[in-house]
């Protein structure tokens, strides 16, 4: 009787130490989770400010005239702050998008006025 008490003490304790570790498991899941976020929403910045560098590069004027590079300008988007992103239906603007820039983005995450 004695041995199936001390079997049954050594069952709920190894259940308890099991329970725990799966808490634990969880809660490290969890944080990879967030920092696979993390790194996609990183990764998603990098490429876009690439493609973003790559339009700049080589997008140009394509005709070389001066029209056109006057038409190119004139595309350049600029919100004063959040209030003017909100207003043109802008926001939130993202690390690449025109209109994007530091001061939008306060926990330079690559989204501003998020």
């Amino acid at each position: 009787m004695a041995a199936t008490r001390g079997a049954q003490t050594a069952l709920k304790a190894d259940q308890k130490e099991l329970k725990a570790r799966a808490s634990a498991v969880a809660k490290r899941e969890g944080k990879v989770d967030s920092r696979e976020s993390d790194v996609a929403d990183r990764e998603a910045a990098v490429e876009a400010e690439a493609e973003a560098a790559a339009g700049i590069a080589g997008g140009g004027a394509s005709g070389g005239d001066a029209a056109d590079a006057a038409d190119d300008t004139s595309e350049v988007t600029y919100y004063e702050n959040c209030d003017a992103a909100r207003a043109a239906g802008a926001a939130p603007v993202y690390r690449g998008d025109p209109g994007y820039a530091s001061h939008l983005d306060r926990d330079d995450d690559g989204v501003g006025c998020e």
